[in-house]
């Protein structure tokens, strides 16, 4: 099926089968393979899906949607990474911490840097100090 590009001021590249689109008022949304839009045109910025959900910007705050365009957490993060292995890091005011894929957030936003989960571990800094973190957002210190 074609895309209607007509509708449209800019329409991306199709990526885990949702195509990030910019409409004629220059709000951005989503729209899937057969052209249709999968959630409201009403963000102000939007990065393509990775693992099944998307980066949102609305009021210059992010925050993710789903593949079904439901919005999973407020829009209060100064910065987000995408999704990986189940959690999302997101930053406010220079602080990181993660949430998971239901939006909730796992730990207190409190960390200087934050590694990505791989074998349910991710690393993460605070106040000069390396620990690792589980999924559940409990610390054991690093003894280098």
């Amino acid at each position: 099926m074609a895309i209607q590009t007509s509708k449209y001021d800019y329409v991306g590249d199709f990526c885990e089968g949702f195509a990030k689109v910019r409409s004629r008022g220059g709000k951005w949304g989503f729209i899937d393979e057969r052209g249709n839009e999968i959630c409201e045109f009403k963000y102000d910025f939007v990065d393509n899906f990775y693992n099944g959900f998307a980066g949102v910007i609305v009021d210059d705050k992010w925050g993710f949607i789903d593949r079904n365009g439901k919005e999973i957490c407020e829009f209060k993060y100064d910065s987000v990474k995408d999704f990986l292995h189940g959690f999302a890091a997101i930053c406010t005011d220079d602080k990181w911490g993660f949430i998971n894929e239901n939006g909730e957030e796992i730990c207190d936003i409190k960390y200087d840097y934050v590694g990505s989960f791989y074998n349910g571990i991710a690393d993460v800094r605070v106040d000069g100090a390396w620990y690792h973190m589980n999924t559940e957002g409990k610390l054991q210190k690093i003894i280098w």
